[in-house]
């Protein structure tokens, strides 16, 4: 999960009383010795997942165990160049998810985190591999997870929820009228999407889903007018049997595990914990649910 996709879901409040980082990182811009932009992004993005999850103490001490062996390599990544402005920006939501207390003030940093990027055209180097050992964790970190917990994440999509068979449908029309280069684009993210909602973690099976939504999407877009409006109800169909089986407790199941996985893997992740568990939550904070522990 990339900063911007992390920022597409809306922020919920989250218990007060975690520690925050020196007041340093929120005034200034990150120090070469210290974290690249992508680092600080990839930190940010781990630490805003904790928050939508709303991880309890506890839970972060399973996942900051699990992340030793469930970690990606940080890698060589392009050099972001970036205003100081957008640098200390960062810095302060990166120290704001740390306290998670303040939604409110979240929301704006993540706002003005927008502008910033869309304004300096900011392409941040921070997509997460997910590693075979982060798959295989996943649905272990799932049964931690309360339904409360699980809901909570789950209802920060809102309308957007995506479904493997509304997203087919939408694109068979669609993919007609486009240029060459935005085709391509949107067939690529339908197939891949859409064979992992499907799918899941079984990256084999998945991958399988993902070559017959791009052919389907190839005869769609081959077609004449007229040949395409005669065929479209079975182009329809051929979608349905394709999504097959995914029912939407199935696809809701692949959209967190997919999600944790991603958190699992993301190399920043035992430093988002440690910055959260630097205090102990008060005691106003939820207690850990019950077999959750």
């Amino acid at each position: 999960m990339s900063l911007r996709l992390a920022f597409t879901l809306v922020l919920v409040a989250a218990p007060a009383g975690w520690g925050p980082i020196p007041r340093a990182a929120a005034d200034e811009p990150p120090k070469k010795s210290q974290l690249t932009l992508n680092e600080l992004s990839m930190e940010v993005v781990a630490l805003q997942v904790l928050h939508q999850f709303q991880f309890t103490p506890a839970q972060m001490q399973k996942l900051r165990k699990l992340a030793r062996e469930t970690s990606s390599d940080v890698g060589a990544r392009e050099i972001v160049k970036a205003s100081t402005e957008f640098q200390r920006t960062l810095a302060s939501l990166r120290a704001a998810l740390a306290e998670a207390d303040k939604p409110d003030h979240i929301q704006q940093l993540q706002e003005k985190i927008d502008k910033l990027r869309d304004a300096e055209k900011i392409e941040l180097d921070d997509a997460v591999e997910v590693s075979e050992a982060a798959v295989q964790r996943a649905p272990e970190v799932l049964r931690l997870l309360s339904a409360r917990q699980v809901a909570t994440f789950v209802a920060l999509y809102g309308e957007e929820f995506p479904d493997p068979l509304e997203r087919l449908l939408e694109a068979i029309p669609k993919v007609r009228g486009l240029a060459d280069k935005e085709w391509k684009q949107l067939r690529d993210e339908i197939s891949e999407e859409v064979g992992r909602l499907v799918a899941g973690l079984d990256e084999e099976k998945a991958g399988e889903v993902s070559n017959k939504v791009v052919q389907l999407l190839i005869q769609a877009r081959a077609l004449k007018d007229a040949e395409f409006k005669t065929q479209q109800p079975e182009l329809e169909q051929t979608a349905r049997d394709l999504v097959g089986n995914a029912g939407p407790l199935q696809v809701l199941q692949h959209v967190v595990e997919r999600a944790l996985a991603e958190l699992l893997s993301n190399p920043r992740l035992a430093a988002a914990i440690d910055l959260r568990l630097a205090k102990k939550p008060s005691p106003a904070s939820p207690k850990t649910p019950v077999g959750k522990k």
